[in-house]
């Protein structure tokens, strides 16, 4: 009886296992499909599962991508330069939240969270006469600017879960033997968090493409 019950209730995790992974992974899946999948076959309604996979998508935005060709060079050098701009001020900014005794820093670290929360049409009025009183409307710089107040508080709290991985007792060890704390992050906890980075630099770049 109990084999059966065990059995039962092994059962019934890999079940509900199984269901979780379908909620989690079928997004995933179907824009996957979305993206082989011919146009046409695209938004049917019921859905049809059965198509012939193809790659005419990839290829026009990639290859051929004809009269998009500008907006796809737009985007590429919007979104690295935000990336670009974003590091420096947001890897520093995550250090010093997460190794220094700061006043106010759950404060701070409310507003970074406050900024990603608040609606992006919020900040357009504001951001259009900035640009405009200084002579930056219609540039790259102009977007990649207003950018940074999504991509920093998003790459600060992101980065900082990664810094506070890192045994302090690394840093205090360099600290005995004289180092300052900028030769600390730099050559010591930056090597250890360089997943991080990256993973930072892909959020804030996907970021910055939508």
């Amino acid at each position: 009886m109990s084999r059966r019950h065990t059995s039962f209730n092994t059962a019934l995790t890999y079940a509900a296992g199984l269901l979780f992974l379908a909620i989690f992974v079928g997004p995933i899946l179907w824009f996957i499909a979305l993206a082989i999948r011919p146009a046409e076959t695209a938004f049917t309604m019921p859905p049809q599962f059965g198509f012939e996979p193809n790659l005419d998508a990839f290829r026009h935005i990639l290859v051929d991508p004809g009269t998009n060709a500008p907006q796809l060079v737009n985007s590429l050098i919007v979104a690295i330069g935000a990336v670009l701009l974003n590091l420096p001020f947001s890897v520093p900014a995550a250090y010093a939240l997460s190794r220094f005794k700061l006043r106010g820093k759950k404060n701070i670290m409310l507003w970074y969270l406050g900024l990603l929360m608040a609606p992006p049409v919020a900040f357009l009025i504001p951001y259009f006469v900035l640009i405009t009183r200084i002579g930056l409307q219609g540039s790259y710089f102009s977007m990649i600017l207003v950018l940074q107040t999504l991509t920093i508080p998003f790459s600060v709290w992101l980065m900082k879960s990664f810094i506070d991985e890192v045994p302090v007792e690394l840093e205090e060890a360099a600290r005995v033997d004289g180092a300052r704390w900028y030769t600390i992050m730099w050559r010591i906890t930056l090597p250890i968090v360089r997943p991080g980075i990256i993973v930072t630099s892909m959020f804030a770049f996907v970021f910055a493409w939508n």
